[in-house]
């Protein structure tokens, strides 16, 4: 991002994790509580550990808020949008993808990120936003594109996707959009306090990367970059790092040779198998 964020929800996670598995706060076992300081306020952090590892982060975000509903933004070539612009950490223009034709998959990812930088830029000259409390933040700084909310049992669940400056997609699961996208709900009466927005939940995820490592070579983070980077929709990765090494080990994925036609297949039929259930729509 072109700009240095208030919160970050994945950053907080990273950060944490840096500050106890290398022994600059000393972790306590099973819990470690941290409280760190981001550029928009406090963040308290609950830490899950174990064997001198962090296994889980809980991030307490900053407040967050609605700041406009059903605004109209005029873009070229697209008319007039109706869109929200919320606050979660950072400030979002959020705007349904379904009422323009987009169901938010893969293929339609270059335009998605061309068109919310547009947007974002949109908004910016005609809405605006500025922070009640920190007057120096005085912008959008990215766009949402949301599908329609679905409840599957105890939990909603949305698909989203969020462009990034300069014109890209944002792979993280950007707590701190999600954090905007649940205040929006709230004022919009979809979502009431208490309630769980969820997508796969996190212990499956960890259970499904043990199963995937059968699938993988050693290295899983340089093969899942080099499986991001054979798509032609990809023109950009923002992995993260913890050491120098890994910084190396993630560049080096980008001169490994393209993945084998076979290996993509297992990794679909792998999806299908194991994880689709747990994914609203078409993925």
């Amino acid at each position: 991002p072109e700009d240095t964020p208030p919160m970050s929800g994945s950053n907080s996670i990273c950060v944490s994790t840096v500050i106890l598995e290398t022994g600059i706060k000393p972790m306590t076992e099973p819990e470690t509580f941290l409280v760190l300081e981001a550029p928009g306020g406090v963040v308290r952090v609950k830490a899950a550990c174990r064997d001198q590892k962090v296994l889980s982060v809980e991030t307490q975000n900053l407040p967050s808020f609605v700041d406009r509903r059903d605004a109209s933004l005029e873009v070229e070539g697209y008319g007039t949008l109706l869109v929200d612009t919320a606050y979660g950490g950072d400030s979002f223009v959020i705007l349904d993808a379904s009422k323009m034709g987009f169901s938010i998959v893969p293929d339609e990812a270059r335009e998605l990120a061309k068109l919310g930088s547009r947007i974002t830029a949109a908004a910016n000259e005609q809405l605006g936003f500025c922070h009640p409390e920190q007057k120096e933040w005085d912008h959008l700084s990215f766009c949402m594109f949301t599908m329609p909310l679905k409840k599957e049992g105890d939990v909603f669940v949305g698909r989203n996707t969020v462009s990034i400056q300069p014109g890209k997609l944002d792979r993280s699961p950007c707590g701190t959009g999600c954090s905007a996208r649940m205040a929006q709900l709230h004022a919009k009466g979809e979502l009431n306090v208490g309630e769980t927005f969820s997508g796969l939940p996190f212990e499956k995820g960890l259970e499904l990367i043990e199963s995937l490592k059968r699938l993988t070579p050693e290295n899983l983070s340089q093969f899942a970059l080099r499986w991001i980077l054979d798509f032609e929709a990809v023109s950009v990765v923002i992995p993260g790092s913890k050491n120098p090494q890994q910084v190396v080990d993630n560049c080096a994925a980008s001169t490994l040779p393209r993945l084998e036609e076979k290996t993509h297949k297992a990794i679909n039929d792998f999806y299908i198998k194991e994880v689709a259930s747990f994914i609203r729509g078409k993925y």
